[in-house]
């Protein structure tokens, strides 16, 4: 894990894994048959936490779907900030189609995305925001969620640290206004697709789910 932390990308084979943790190359092949195998354990394991940590927070803040909404936005940036070496695997732009060719992770990750969509379906019921296309809505608070989870790991964001705010307050901030921005009853016409346009938009899931 400290590999990763220290370059920010997979980019190490095993010999290295062996070598930085005093072990043996043959015990490492041990536990895993290669690289790939390694990182789709760390990739699952991943997923299936952050999904485990949503619903306990979701569960923690109520029946209110937006503030389920809230929570779920605030432990993914909160699980990137505390897991980072984990989270660089999880999304590793080399690794995507990867993934979902391993049943592990695609439903670890099927799991954790389909509690997040499920919720904005809920605010949606209660009228919290707009009825634009599931996908469209996922997207855009996913991109923004994981946009700042990036620039805090990536330390682009450290003028926090001599900042008056924390950063913990920073991310409860930046997560309350990116909802907000979406909240109805509010027009927003970016919102209103062109016809077909709805249909041709993919969202957050992996290829083999419905």
């Amino acid at each position: 894990m400290s590999l990763l932390r220290q370059r920010q990308t997979p980019s190490f084979n095993l010999r290295e894994i062996a070598k930085m943790t005093g072990v043996g190359h043959s015990a490492v092949y041990r536990h895993f048959a290669s690289k790939d195998a390694l990182l789709a354990d760390i990739a699952a394991r991943g997923f299936a936490e952050l999904a485990q940590i949503q619903s306990r927070e979701m569960d923690l803040a109520g029946d209110d779907p937006w503030e389920r909404l809230i929570a779920a936005g605030l432990v993914y940036v909160n699980f990137a900030r505390t897991n980072r070496a984990a989270y660089i695997v999880m999304f590793d732009p080399t690794m995507r189609e990867r993934w979902t060719e391993l049943e592990n992770v695609r439903t670890a990750l099927d799991t954790s995305f389909g509690q997040f969509a499920k919720t904005i379906v809920a605010c949606q019921t209660a009228g919290l925001l707009p009825a634009a296309p599931l996908e469209i809505l996922t997207s855009i608070l996913w991109s923004a969620g994981h946009g700042l989870a990036q620039l805090l790991g990536s330390g682009h964001l450290d003028w926090l640290r001599s900042s008056a705010i924390s950063e913990d307050q920073f991310v409860s901030i930046a997560i309350h206004v990116f909802c907000e921005a979406l909240r109805a009853p509010a027009s927003k016409p970016w919102l209103e697709l062109r016809p077909g346009l709805a249909a041709a938009t993919r969202g957050p899931r992996s290829k083999n789910s419905s």
